[in-house]
């Protein structure tokens, strides 16, 4: 469901296999009946999101990549 809408904005993907390149989300908006938004509070929000791969014959994880969004949820009066 967040990915359909982030897709509007972006060129990002979760789909493997990853492909190298340059990933962007701009001006992200996502509806506000959203079930995640309306839990929410009103605030200023960083999400982060670490991928990692660890192969059968190791123990150590290996980075993949990195995301970081940023977003402001705020009040709108109509």
């Amino acid at each position: 469901m967040m990915m359909d809408e982030m897709n509007k904005y972006g060129n990002l993907t979760i789909e493997c296999p990853f492909e190298t390149g340059n990933y962007a989300v701009r001006n992200f908006h996502i509806d506000t009946n959203n079930t995640l938004i309306r839990l929410a509070p009103p605030g200023e929000y960083r999400v982060g999101i670490d991928v990692k791969h660890q192969a059968e014959s190791r123990s150590v994880l290996v980075p993949v990549f990195g995301i970081e969004f940023y977003a402001t949820i705020f009040v709108v009066d109509h």
